[in-house]
């Protein structure tokens, strides 16, 4: 996606990420109950390039202190509202990924979601968020490549949002995200293929009805849709990489 504040600002600001409950719901959910498994109860958490925070208001409800940082202005206007919603407080910071402003080892956790693929580059990012890790803490991040995927087999057909002409996501594969990770200094890496789901039917998706009967349904066949991680199936058809490390 275009990196410039204007479009990203443009863009959370004609979000509608609070109308419904959807397969993107549920793949929250999915991240956030994989995350918690790697994680202590209680900590201090850090979102990089949070957009509406969905991650960090789960982490809110158990008890973590919570960070969310982006560069838009806008974006966080969604996710103090998210935390609202969710009746949580949390702290929201407007700053750059490239520098962020906070001091050595001040977080258990520092983690993103849907953020790394936007960069031609994003060593540099990485860097900067295992910088602010405590010893012993943990570097997440859910990474959407440019490849297939069952999920979006019709991408094609769905319109961009306005302004966001030019999305980009960079390719990646496996073998480069374990690099990028363990040339930050962590140790422990592990990248899983993850996230098949049905495909997403774009002109069906407008509709409200359709949105719940498909909630309903992959809530329903969840745990089918679960085994297919870390499998060659995710590899090939899966929406997104689970990355973390140890520092």
């Amino acid at each position: 996606m275009s990196n410039n504040k204007a479009a990203w600002d443009d863009f959370w600001r004609k979000s509608d990420g609070f109308r419904h409950e959807d397969v993107y719901s549920l793949i929250n959910k999915a991240k956030f109950d994989y995350l918690k498994s790697l994680i202590p109860p209680k900590g201090r958490s850090l979102e990089v390039g949070a957009g509406e925070a969905h991650l960090s208001a789960y982490l809110a409800k158990i008890g973590y202190e919570t960070t969310a940082l982006d560069y838009s202005e806008e974006a966080l206007k969604l996710a103090e509202t998210n935390f609202e919603r969710q009746g949580v407080t949390g702290n929201f910071v407007v700053g750059d990924a490239f520098g962020l402003p906070f001091e050595d080892r001040s977080f258990d956790l520092v983690f993103s979601t849907g953020l790394l693929e936007h960069y031609e580059d994003p060593s540099p990012i990485v860097r900067e968020m295992v910088r602010l890790v405590e010893p012993g803490g943990l570097f997440f991040s859910d990474i959407v490549p440019d490849k297939f995927s069952l999920l979006r087999a019709f991408k094609s057909w769905r319109r961009q949002p306005d302004g966001m002409d030019g999305f980009y996501e960079r390719g990646f594969r496996k073998e480069e995200i374990e690099k990028i990770l363990a040339d930050a200094r962590l140790h422990e890496v592990e990248v899983i293929p993850a996230g098949v789901y049905p495909p997403e039917l774009p002109l069906l998706h407008r509709s409200a009805t359709y949105r719940r009967l498909e909630h309903a349904f992959l809530t329903f066949t969840g745990p089918f849709w679960k085994r297919l991680d870390r499998t060659m199936i995710a590899e090939w058809l899966g929406f997104y990489y689970l990355a973390h490390g140890v520092k």
